[in-house]
């Protein structure tokens, strides 16, 4: 089309030359005709003639591009450039999207309601990080007081106390030990004589109780030494 147009504006001035050439010709030939039908006259000089076309058409672009809402919110258009020639980089249209406006307003929401989760989640964990900081190191106290305790323990006290629960066995042993003999002997002289046996039954009661009492003695002095 671009082709087929100029041609035609180069036809068109190439016959407007060719009647201007024809004109200034016949003048040029006959001027005493041309002034004595025409009117005044004036001297043809030679130089460069200049012929001006005027042609009215409409222009196409080489490249196209489709302008079109591409969002899945509907838009209206809010300015169009004026018809005529844009320089680069100008704003040529504008959309307005109502919805679109309203879904970015509710996400600013989320996201600052999201910051602040964050930011008191993070206070959170910041909290209970010097919690647990300050148990472990309770803790840590504890197990040095522990520690330094038994060796105090095992330096001093222990060998004291190991003594006396050593000692108290010993004796539980030899009370023990006494009041069976002392059990055995009643035991044996009332078995010997008899009728005219010397001890009564509560006297051989008291002196079994005794040795019941000694066997216990004996045991938790045992018990004192395991603990």
């Amino acid at each position: 089309m671009h082709r087929i147009r100029r041609r035609r504006i180069g036809i068109v001035a190439g016959l407007a030359v060719l009647v201007c050439v024809a004109v200034v010709a016949w003048l040029t030939i006959r001027p005493s005709r041309r002034s004595s039908k025409v009117g005044p006259t004036a001297q043809v000089i030679r130089g460069p003639l200049i012929v001006s076309v005027t042609e009215r058409g409409e222009a196409e672009t080489e490249k196209r591009v489709i302008i079109s809402n591409e969002l899945r919110w509907p838009v209206i258009i809010k300015m169009v450039v004026p018809e005529g020639r844009v320089k680069p980089d100008d704003v040529i249209i504008k959309f307005e999207c109502a919805e679109l406006i309203e879904a970015i307003e509710d996400l600013d929401i989320l996201l600052t309601k999201a910051k602040q989760d964050h930011e008191q989640a993070s206070k959170n964990v910041e909290l209970t990080r010097k919690e647990r900081a300050n148990q472990v190191h309770k803790a840590t106290e504890a197990v040095t007081n522990a520690k330094n305790a038994l060796a105090r323990y095992l330096e001093g006290e222990w060998s004291v106390k190991r003594g006396e629960a050593v000692n108290n066995i010993n004796i539980a042993e030899r009370d023990l030990a006494l009041a069976k003999d002392a059990l055995e002997f009643k035991l044996k002289a009332n078995k010997e004589l008899g009728e005219h046996a010397p001890y009564s039954k509560n006297q051989i009661k008291a002196e079994q109780l005794s040795v019941d009492k000694k066997k216990f003695a004996l045991t938790k002095a045992k018990s004192e030494l395991d603990m």
